[in-house]
């Protein structure tokens, strides 16, 4: 993955990039509360870069059960949006998705030790 560049907001350090087996349009990276760049912070990115195919395999699979269970959808349309890694939680990144069958509540999911430790709506994805 080439050099990365940053930007400060309300959430944190704030990156868009491209991981295109997870989506094949860009989205947002945000470090939750972070204020600069750190070792952690770079090993979630190369951990996110070199896993991309097992991910989009494991999310995809959760996104389809869930929306299978509470929107009776067998076919959805979603898209990836956000990432976000937490300053304080090694191992946990949360995945933000717009869902058209839901475009106010979207689709959040959370992976502790890559286990699913939540999915519904898109705010599980940054709790």
């Amino acid at each position: 993955m080439s050099e990365i560049s940053f930007k400060q907001d309300d959430e944190g350090l704030v990156a868009t990039i491209l991981l295109p087996e997870l989506n094949d349009n860009f989205f947002s990276v945000v470090y939750l509360e972070g204020e600069t760049v750190d070792e952690h912070l770079n090993n979630t990115l190369k951990y996110l870069t070199s896993n991309q195919s097992r991910l989009n395999s494991t999310l995809s699979k959760q996104i389809h059960e869930y929306v299978k269970r509470v929107y009776d959808d067998d076919n959805p349309c979603y898209e990836l949006i956000k990432v976000y890694i937490f300053l304080d939680e090694v191992n946990s990144i949360g995945f933000m998705y717009s869902y058209c069958g839901d475009v106010e509540h979207g689709i959040g999911i959370k992976l502790t030790s890559n286990e699913v430790e939540r999915i519904g709506a898109s705010e599980e994805a940054f709790m």
